[in-house]
């Protein structure tokens, strides 16, 4: 069954720093996202989460060049393609387009989706 992209509430914080690989200024994140939840047109969690685990796959993240969680929501990084970023190899690039290929992968989306 897939879910709705439902706007992020408050409640999903808790599911985005699961899901956000580096753990820096928990206080600090929490209160943008809080800030991002009152915003007009803020974003589908899906979409967050779906875009954090895109990114993962770049050659950049694996190289540890990840941005700290504040950073990636004031600068609305979810909207960012990872192949079409400069200097962002993919590394999966097969997988990424097909979605998720294996079923580790498919767990992964699935655990995405039931939000």
């Amino acid at each position: 069954m897939q879910r709705k992209n439902k706007p992020i509430t408050e409640k999903g914080f808790d599911r985005f720093w699961k899901h956000y690989p580096k753990k820096a200024d928990k206080g600090k994140t929490l209160t943008k996202w809080k800030k991002l939840c009152r915003t007009k047109n803020k974003p589908g969690i899906i979409t967050i989460l779906w875009a954090i685990e895109r990114q993962k796959h770049t050659d950049r993240w694996k190289r540890g060049y990840i941005p700290n969680p504040t950073t990636w929501l004031n600068q609305q990084r979810w909207l960012d393609d990872p192949a079409q970023m400069r200097d962002w190899k993919m590394t999966e690039p097969l997988q990424i387009k097909q979605g998720f290929s294996n079923k580790g992968d498919k767990k992964q989306i699935e655990n995405i989706k039931s939000v």
